[in-house]
């Protein structure tokens, strides 16, 4: 997130970013698991989720370049193949040292 974006509770970004209010389920699976890899950027703040009105546009970008069979500018990682990427990159240490 830009230092300079605000934040709303999910629901009401996604409704100003887009002029509709998707159903609750379609906001926690953008959130988890995304639309062919790309995922929704938020941010816990107390006990909600929130974003920017921008991360909802980049969002919508993405999901749309990718629908039309071009690269998502930025590839999301699951916590799964950030840990396998670690293990790889302790290993190359470690064959070094």
């Amino acid at each position: 997130m830009i230092c300079d974006e605000k934040l709303f509770p999910l629901a009401k970004a996604v409704e100003r970013a887009t002029g509709q209010r998707p159903h609750p389920s379609t906001l926690y699976r953008w959130r988890n698991s995304g639309i062919a890899g790309v995922r929704l950027e938020t941010h816990r703040v107390g006990g909600r989720r929130m974003c920017t009105l921008e991360s909802v546009r980049r969002f919508l970008d993405a999901v749309t370049a990718a629908a039309e069979g071009e690269q998502p500018t930025r590839q999301v990682r699951t916590p799964h193949q950030r840990r396998l990427d670690i293990g790889r990159v302790e290993k190359n240490l470690n064959d070094l040292l």
